[in-house]
């Protein structure tokens, strides 16, 4: 597996992400990712899953809240799954 991150200091992309998997120096599979952060408590993913057999649009949005010093987390993504069902996925985090 391999990944590469930039994340720019200006401008509406917060995080652009590229990574694949590599079986015997060939690769099998790229992945390409954005995500955009709105005042630090709303965010928004995208991305695609190249060369795989089934994967490929995936999508997502992220919500972080501080409550009387307990941040909470709250994420939602998409996964196209061809000709499969979709997968949803949701996930809920705190910490203090």
């Amino acid at each position: 597996m391999y990944c590469v991150v930039y994340g720019p200091t200006s401008g509406w992309v917060s995080a652009v992400v590229a990574g694949g998997d590599i079986d015997k120096g060939m690769v099998i599979g790229m992945n390409i990712g954005a995500e955009y952060v709105f005042m630090d408590m709303f965010a928004f993913r995208g991305g695609y899953k190249f060369n795989y057999d089934e994967e490929g649009l995936t999508a997502g949005f992220g919500f972080n809240y501080n409550l009387a010093g307990f941040d909470m987390k709250l994420d939602y993504s998409y996964s196209d799954f061809g000709i499969f069902d979709a997968i949803n996925r949701f996930s809920f985090g705190f910490s203090f």
